[in-house]
């Protein structure tokens, strides 16, 4: 019986559309505001600004619901100190809640992404297991599960969250499948699928829709195989099985 290990985000549902306009709403914050903007960066070197100072807070405290907001805050203020001027209560309020924006949609409005219900029902139906691995704190990621139906085809007890990582969720996943043909799936070629190869593992990368372009680096690529859409799951169904290697 295969097992398929699912990312959640911008795999099973969208995400980071939702990133991106927060981060849109930031940056032309910032470049409307009269003390910024005839002294900011380009928009690209800007957004390289942002998302370094995400990463490092991520690194310190995981994908923990405050981080987004928090590193847009200290971009503010380091912009503030690099022009002497003293941030505004107010603003770091109004950049906040921009920060914030991802973590108060209402994912019952969008559902799934196209063609994921009908992969799932098929996978079910063919008797695979159905794990979802994903990355940040249990509470929001609970939330957008149930507002998606995802518990629908997914068991509670297959349902795992990773602050930081999944490195420790696909080590005990491997331990008890020893020998099973397990499949992780995402868009992420580190975390979704080097991290699950390492172990044997082998990886289904869906490109992320923001970055499509991006070449991914894989550390055993001969055991990734690249799809465009979820649904190509079910339609390379009987190649994946009877062809795994």
């Amino acid at each position: 019986m295969p097992t398929f290990i699912l990312d959640l985000d911008d795999t099973l549902i969208p995400n980071g559309v939702f990133y991106l306009k927060s981060i849109l709403d930031y940056m032309s914050f910032l470049y409307e505001h009269q003390d910024f903007n005839l002294h900011l960066p380009n928009v690209s070197d800007l957004m390289t600004i942002i998302i370094k100072e995400n990463r490092k807070l991520v690194e310190k405290n995981g994908f923990v619901i405050t981080t987004h907001p928090s590193a847009y805050e200290q971009v503010y203020r380091n912009l503030c100190d690099e022009r002497g001027i003293s941030p505004i209560s107010e603003e770091i309020v109004e950049i906040r809640h921009m920060g914030e924006f991802p973590f108060r949609v209402d994912y019952s409005r969008y559902g799934l992404l196209p063609g994921v219900r009908e992969t799932l029902e098929f996978l079910l139906e063919q008797g695979d297991e159905l794990i979802v691995a994903t990355k940040g704190e249990v509470g929001e990621q609970r939330r957008k599960m149930e507002e998606t139906g995802l518990f629908e085809y997914i068991k509670e007890e297959n349902f795992h969250v990773g602050l930081r990582d999944k490195i420790e969720i696909f080590g005990g996943l491997w331990y008890n499948r020893t020998g099973d043909i397990v499949y992780s799936v995402g868009d992420n070629a580190e975390h979704d699928i080097n991290d699950a190869t390492i172990f044997g593992m082998q990886g289904i990368y869906i490109p992320p829709f923001r970055n499509r372009m991006k070449v991914p680096v894989f550390v055993n690529p001969e055991r990734v195989r690249r799809y465009e859409r979820f649904s190509d799951i079910r339609e390379n169904y009987d190649l994946l099985v009877n062809n795994h290697p």
